[in-house]
């Protein structure tokens, strides 16, 4: 029976409704596991959720601090210059949707490398900020803003889908507007990775105040769970990074040092705890 006080019922990743508490316990409730794919959800209530997710009107989004824009740039820039090769395209001949644009930080990326940008934002004030930057961004969910079918290469899901309580209808859409043999990407947290395992309800990802409306945890299984009942291939999941005591926390430093050492086995062996997603609409 189905709880009329949580958030998320069914599991976002397989739809079943077969849950498991686990003994971590955030602000919100005990973390769930789901038994049927290993997909785990916050106990968060409608209302914790909409609260949280109130920073995202924000005109300036998640546009980076001028610390950090330079790494953005780099991370995005490799990941971006991956899905040419995989499509075998220079970025001048590809188009691009990011879905859940923010302020437009990718598009802006993106666009400098070549590609033909267009975003969604359900936010109003960082939308607007994007096209004050000159970009075409679509103010609502791609579900219902009515993009013409096949008309992308590829479409990007920066950090949005753990935000979602059932991604699938976004996921059946982005394919939609993929043409035949294009390419989805997906940005998340691995919550099957070692830095769950060893930070347990510490684990800063799982903090929906910190990082608001945070309340479905993806694993490799769980991702591909998903977009198989969506309709779209696995071409790769990767993850990077280690974290095994949080920032501020006893030991901190040496651990910081040892997961630095660990990173390249722990990407090897899909542990990390950053995980992205390369799927791909069936060529017809």
């Amino acid at each position: 029976m189905n709880d009329s006080r949580l958030f998320i019922n069914d599991c976002p990743a397989c739809g079943a409704h077969d849950w498991e508490t686990t003994p971590l316990s955030l602000r919100e409730g005990p973390l769930r596991r789901c038994r049927a794919c290993g997909h785990y959800a916050s106990s968060s209530s409608a209302a914790e959720y909409g609260e949280t997710m109130r920073e995202f009107e924000n005109p300036a989004g998640t546009l980076p601090s001028d610390g950090s824009m330079q790494r953005r740039r780099t991370l995005i820039g490799r990941r971006l210059a991956l899905l040419a090769r995989l499509l075998n395209k220079p970025a001048e001949e590809l188009s691009l949707l990011d879905v859940g644009c923010s302020s437009g930080a990718l598009l802006s990326i993106a666009s400098e490398a070549g590609f033909a940008v267009q975003g969604v934002e359900p936010s109003s004030a960082p939308a607007q900020t994007a096209r004050d930057q000159g970009f075409t961004v679509h103010t609502g969910f791609l579900e219902q803003v009515g993009l013409p079918d096949a008309g992308f290469d590829i479409v990007t899901l920066m950090e949005v889908i753990e935000h979602l309580p059932q991604p699938l209808d976004l996921f059946q859409e982005i394919r939609r507007v993929l043409r035949p043999g294009g390419l989805l990407m997906v940005s998340t947290g691995n919550a099957g990775g070692l830095t769950l395992r060893a930070t347990g309800a510490a684990w800063e990802y799982l903090d929906m105040a910190r990082h608001g409306g945070h309340v479905s945890f993806f694993t490799p299984s769980s991702m591909r769970h998903l977009a198989e009942r969506a309709g779209l291939e696995n071409v790769r999941i990767d993850t990077r990074n280690l974290r095994l005591v949080e920032k501020g926390r006893p030991g901190y430093r040496p651990a910081k040092l040892l997961s630095e050492l660990l990173a390249w086995p722990v990407a090897r062996l899909g542990l990390g705890h950053d995980l992205v997603a390369v799927l791909r609409r069936p060529a017809e």
